[in-house]
């Protein structure tokens, strides 16, 4: 009964240990995509403004 009870204890921890794992590998997954297309759209955004700001300079001349 014991060395059944360890079997099953034992399969439930691994079940267990493997979704939190999955949850981990997804949280991981979406903070590099989120810091990617981040960066991606502040360096859009900057030289977007860049651009906006020379040619309101140039019209201002």
């Amino acid at each position: 009964m014991i060395r059944e009870l360890t079997i099953i204890g034992a399969i439930g921890l691994a079940v267990t240990a493997s979704n939190y794992m999955a949850y981990a590998g997804s949280a991981g997954a979406g903070y590099k995509f989120g810091r990617e297309w981040g960066t991606k759209i502040c360096n859009f955004n900057d030289g977007f403004l860049d651009t906006v700001y020379t040619k309101l300079k140039q019209t201002e001349n």
